[in-house]
């Protein structure tokens, strides 16, 4: 009968729950603490990439927040006189304010036109934080031993680490292109974008700066944490 090898007999005790003792003279169960201190091992602090990677995502998504409840993406202003403002779901004047929903039944086509950009603009930039929050649920539990994204399929993950910056700047073209474009244009250079909108396409921007540095940047180091 073959002899095992000291190394096949160590692997063997191991399998069965059992280690040398200090001095190598008894077998003992393995210790409790030395299997929490190798799931421990797996555990690890958030490196510097990853750390930069949450702070623009988390970026992105308080900028997104800021522009759907914000009341500036147009902006009328006469002789430096503040005229009013047009939100995604509302406008507001000096004196007073109204809903696109509640007034599209009772006046022309614009209200019903705004409604809908901003409708679709709103599930854009809600869809984009969602996924955001997503990401940077995953990169933090990655330290922890856990990717979140560890279960879907490779092409899921693609979909969801880029889907946030496209959702967002998909919503805020459609808002652009059926009614931000001809509305400013009709209030002629009295019309601007206001606060609200470039932080919307800054959101959506910075939504993209993660998958692109993950892609270009730091491609290796991503690959070896996701895993």
């Amino acid at each position: 009968m073959a002899q095992q090898s000291p190394e096949d007999t160590l692997a063997q005790a191991k399998e069965m729950g059992l280690e040398l003792n200090a001095d190598g003279s008894a077998w003992i169960p393995i210790s409790k603490s030395d299997v929490d201190d190798a799931h421990k091992s797996e555990k690890r602090k958030l490196n510097s990439k990853e750390l930069v990677q949450i702070i623009v995502l988390s970026l992105s998504g308080l900028l997104a927040i800021l522009a759907i409840l914000g009341s500036s993406w147009i902006s009328v202003d006469i002789r430096g006189h503040y005229i009013s403002e047009f939100g995604l779901n509302s406008a507001q004047g000096q004196d007073d304010s109204e809903m696109y929903a509640e007034t599209c039944d009772d006046s022309t086509g614009d209200s019903c036109a705004a409604a809908r950009a901003g409708l679709v603009a709103t599930i854009g930039l809600s869809i984009g934080i969602f996924l955001l929050l997503l990401c940077c649920m995953d990169i933090f539990l990655r330290t922890k031993g856990f990717g979140l994204l560890s279960v879907i399929p490779q092409f899921g993950k693609v979909i969801i680490q880029w889907g946030a910056g496209i959702s967002m700047l998909l919503g805020i073209g459609f808002w652009l292109i059926t009614w931000g474009f001809y509305y400013n244009s009709s209030m002629e250079e009295h019309g601007q974008f206001g606060i609200h909108f470039w932080m919307a396409l800054l959101a959506g921007c910075l939504g993209l700066i993660t998958p692109i540095l993950n892609r270009f940047v730091f491609a290796e180091d991503f690959d070896a944490t996701s895993k």
